[in-house]
């Protein structure tokens, strides 16, 4: 997580940016996150959306390395007929080839981010939280089954001065779901 965290603030300047936002949605709000933990002055405001990162004993994050393809769209979407529209994008679930090419798809993404979320994504944020000066906002999804929504409660106890934004009717993939309300919660922080 440092490794990309500090990649990542080489490229803000590499790209000549000072203090920008940053924004972040599950394993890159916990990456947006940890930058700000790690360098307070340097981001003026930060949106995380549904972020990866606590561990919370009594709302504990499903294994989503274990999951098989059909399970995931109940898992990330609040309607699963529209996470497997997208996550399928219309195809037949039932076809050999494209459950073949899904499954290669998903297990090379999944690898990649099992570098950083297995077996959980606790890396001792919830230490560090205090250290987020930045002007907050944190979005969450009320139908969260991937991350669930006390997560976001926990959040925003750690980060001082952190306004959380509860949206109805969203998954884990709000940003899919939701996408003007997530704009709009964003948008709080001008």
């Amino acid at each position: 997580m440092l490794d990309i965290t500090l990649h990542t603030f080489d490229v803000i300047d590499a790209l000549g940016l000072d203090r920008p936002i940053l924004v972040g949605h599950s394993m890159g709000g916990m990456i947006a996150g940890e930058m700000v933990a790690i360098a307070p002055g340097e981001v003026e405001r930060l949106a995380l959306i549904a972020p990866a990162w606590l561990w919370l004993d009594d709302h504990p994050v499903p294994d989503v390395f274990s999951k098989l393809p059909h399970e995931l769209p109940a898992l990330l979407f609040h309607d699963p007929e529209f996470g497997g529209r997208v996550m399928t994008a219309g195809a037949d679930l039932d076809d050999p080839k494209f459950l073949e090419a899904f499954v290669i798809r998903n297990t090379r993404q999944l690898a990649m981010a099992g570098k950083l979320l297995f077996p959980i994504p606790e890396r001792g944020l919830v230490d560090r939280l205090y250290r987020i000066r930045a002007n907050t906002v944190i979005v969450w999804d009320e139908s969260d089954r991937m991350i669930p929504p006390a997560h976001g409660e926990a959040f925003c106890r750690g980060v001082i001065g952190a306004e959380l934004v509860r949206l109805p009717s969203a998954g884990h993939m709000v940003i899919l779901e939701q996408p003007e309300a997530v704009v709009a919660a964003i948008a709080r922080l001008d």
